[in-house]
């Protein structure tokens, strides 16, 4: 499929294993001929760059070196709240204003499942876009189960048969 001067947006948020998929799509999009540009945490610029690609910065902006915030992150009950309530709305505003200006003039946005402005954004600019699901848990299947942090037994839950998942999924 021919690409030629169609200019593709990328976005994506978090770390090394939300961006490299993101890479990897990118380079194979500009192999086919599209002008690609990812937006995303500043930190992840070098690594988008050598990849071949152009960069946008999106915050927020969360350093990896972070451990305090790291270690908060990674807590089994307020990690997830934590990701969502604090690091990624309430600079939400900041990522909108960031991805309106990266998605000016593009043909097509592929959003990250936790870049809550692309939405916003694609209706705002009557951009078409889609969202790239990178993580099991998003797609809450029955078949292919992804482990609630929060549940005891976590790994219990996970060899639960079909039938179980869509109880525990209904609930």
């Amino acid at each position: 499929m021919a690409l030629s001067r169609k200019r593709i947006l990328l976005t994506t948020f978090g770390s090394l294993g939300d961006l490299h998929p993101m890479l990897a799509l990118g380079r194979g999009l500009q192999t086919r001929g599209a002008h690609v540009t990812v937006a995303t945490s500043e930190i992840h610029g070098p690594r988008v760059e050598a990849a071949g690609l152009a960069f946008a910065a999106m915050r927020p902006n969360v350093a990896p070196e972070d451990a305090a915030t790291t270690r908060r992150l990674l807590d089994r009950h307020s990690g997830p709240e934590l990701l969502v309530r604090e690091l990624l709305m309430q600079p939400l505003r900041q990522t909108y204003a960031d991805l309106e200006q990266a998605a000016r003039g593009a043909d097509l946005m592929i959003a990250g499942e936790a870049v809550y402005a692309a939405p916003l954004v694609a209706e705002r600019l009557k951009l078409p876009w889609v969202s790239a699901l990178l993580s099991p848990f998003a797609l809450l299947s029955a078949t292919d189960p992804a482990v609630f942090p929060n549940l005891p037994w976590p790994e219990l839950w996970r060899a639960a048969p079909a039938g179980a998942q869509r109880l525990l999924l209904r609930a």
